[in-house]
């Protein structure tokens, strides 16, 4: 699946890939919205197409980088989330994320997605302050949330917010 398979967003899909395909992309965005309208979803689509070989205008889902992405094993390509029967995303995950990230790539670009970023211990969202006001010019960062008001007003201001409304019934 690509960008392109995305449905109900289009307007966000447009934004965001003027974006990144733009000469100055943000370096953190976070996609606001309710549960289960598709942000991190959403976000997995934007990774592959800025990890993408074949560098167009979406993923082409056939390059070596595209299939490491949809199987979760891309060496550039970050994914945090609270474990699973947890509650809260924890400060190690945030420090682990954070040491990786800060790595050079293998390829030109290192994305990370943090899923549900507003289960982030304090101590957690206060562990990845660092990476958001100076990251790496090789990152790209995705938080997804659906309370995006119970996240810090630092992290807040750190990232570039895209709202999501709730999807149609069709």
């Amino acid at each position: 699946m690509a960008l392109a398979d995305v449905r109900g967003h289009q307007a966000q899909a447009a934004l965001m890939r003027a974006a990144l395909l733009g000469d100055r992309p943000g370096q953190a965005y976070l996609f606001a919205g309710p549960d289960g309208v598709g942000k991190a979803f959403f976000a997995v689509q934007l990774a592959k197409l800025l990890l993408c070989e074949a560098a167009g205008e979406d993923a082409c889902d056939a390059c070596k980088a595209c299939r490491q992405a949809d199987h979760d094993n891309h060496p550039d390509f970050l994914q945090v989330q609270a474990p699973e029967g947890k509650r809260f995303i924890t400060i190690d995950q945030i420090r682990a994320l954070r040491d990786q990230y800060a790595l050079r790539p293998h390829g030109q670009r290192r994305v990370a997605i943090i899923r549900d970023a507003d289960r982030m211990q304090q101590e957690a969202a206060n562990a990845l302050l660092k990476t958001l006001e100076e990251p790496p010019p090789w990152g790209m960062l995705f938080l997804t949330s659906s309370r995006p008001d119970s996240l810090p007003d630092t992290i807040l201001s750190r990232c570039q917010t895209l709202r999501f409304a709730p999807l149609s019934t069709e």
